[in-house]
C-alpha cells in the first residue's frame, strides 16, 4: 500500500505543483543504511512530503492517539508508521535505522503542541 500511495502522491506533485524541491537527499543513503530524518510538522502534507521525495520507504514516528480509531490504525501501519508516546525509550525500541531503515521523527510532537 505504501508503495502505491507514494506513486500517487508524487503523481498529484508534479501534475499540481511541478514536483518538489528537496534539499540534503544525498544525505540519505540510496539503498541500505539507516537515516533519521528530522523536520518540523506545519501541516498534515509534511510526512506526504517526506515519503514523496524519499527514493526508499519512510517509517515515521506517530503519536498515539493516531493508532485509537481501528481504521486510521490500520491505514498508518501499512505506510509504516509506527506508534510513540514522544518518549525516547519509544524511540529506541522501534528505531528502524537501527535495521538499515529511514525514519522520520518531527521534531515538533503535534502541529499544534511544543517542541519535543
Amino acid at each position: 500500500m505504501y508503495r502505491v500511495a507514494v506513486r500517487v502522491v508524487r503523481f498529484l506533485i508534479k501534475l499540481f505543483w511541478g514536483g518538489l524541491e528537496v534539499d540534503g537527499l544525498d544525505n540519505i543513503p540510496a539503498r541500505g543504511g539507516g537515516a533519521i530524518i528530522v523536520a518540523n510538522h506545519n501541516t498534515w502534507f509534511d510526512p506526504v512530503a517526506i515519503a514523496a521525495a524519499s527514493a526508499r520507504p519512510v517509517h515515521f514516528m506517530a503519536k498515539v492517539e493516531l493508532f485509537k480509531n481501528p481504521l486510521l490504525r490500520w491505514f498508518f501501519t501499512k505506510v509504516y508508521a509506527f506508534r510513540s508516546n514522544g518518549g525516547r525509550r519509544i524511540a529506541r525500541r522501534f528505531a528502524p535505522h537501527k535495521n538499515g531503515l529511514p525514519m522520520a521523527i518531527f521534531w515538533v510532537y503535534s502541529r499544534k503542541g511544543p517542541a519535543m
